[in-house]
């Protein structure tokens, strides 16, 4: 038996994050790149996988040019994700199951099928997603907010603050800063932990096993000023990618 190798990508609106998984579904060393010129000097030097998986959230001209240096590198046609009604026993919300994201998609199937109760799927990246998803796989819809950098770049542009402060790493973000700098930090981190605190509370009171997962980026960041408990999967997307390559 020939052993089936996948490779799964997941392209964010900031990086593109990739794996090689194998038919079981295992993987474990996550390549991360800024562009995909340098995702593909990378892939050049791998053995030829059986499949390619993508999730992407990127226009369809990143889809059209991927798809090109997939074929040209290997011969393969890409599967890429889209969400559906239903699949891995979680049901979605939307009224039209396509309009989710499919990176928010793929991050709930893995959550749910990894703990089979209710979760709540907190996604840290460009922008801030949180879904929730019921003990019995029912999506109950999501939110959509800016990210910390995207709140920080909007008070540069919209006022006269002309600083893009950096957070050194996680934890010590002060409630009051004694400087503009540190007073965005504050301010943007604590913004996101209160809403991801408030929507774990409103879980907790319908089911109080509810779990709680961290992705992405700037799940690090904010982790400290949370209140409630928490799970961090930073590469819960191409878990998601993984399952849903099993599946088919």
């Amino acid at each position: 038996m020939i052993n089936q190798t996948r490779l799964l990508i997941d392209a964010g609106n900031s990086r593109i994050k990739w794996t090689i998984a194998d038919e079981k579904s295992h993987f474990d060393t996550i390549k991360s790149h800024s562009d995909l010129g340098s995702a593909l000097d990378a892939w050049k030097g791998l053995s030829k996988p059986t499949q390619v998986w993508l999730a992407s959230v990127r226009d369809k001209q990143f889809s059209k040019e991927l798809s090109s240096a997939i074929k040209t590198l290997w011969a393969l046609s890409i599967n890429e994700i889209s969400s559906s009604r239903q699949l891995l026993c979680v049901t979605n919300a939307y009224p039209e199951p396509e309009q989710l994201g499919c990176d928010r998609w793929a991050a709930m199937l893995a959550a749910y099928n990894q703990e089979k109760s209710s979760v709540l799927v907190v996604s840290l990246g460009t922008a801030m997603t949180i879904d929730a998803i019921d003990a019995n796989g029912f999506h109950l819809g999501g939110l959509i907010c800016p990210g910390m950098y995207l709140q920080q770049q909007a008070l540069n542009a919209g006022t006269n603050v002309s600083c893009i402060p950096e957070l050194k790493g996680p934890g010590g973000v002060k409630l009051f800063a004694a400087s503009t700098a540190e007073g965005i930090i504050a301010g943007s981190t604590h913004a996101i932990s209160a809403l991801i605190d408030k929507a774990y509370q409103d879980r907790i009171e319908q089911e109080a096993n509810t779990i709680c997962y961290l992705a992405g980026g700037d799940a690090e960041k904010i982790k400290d000023t949370l209140q409630c408990p928490y799970i961090i999967e930073p590469y819960l997307v191409l878990k998601g990618i993984a399952l849903i390559a099993a599946a088919e």
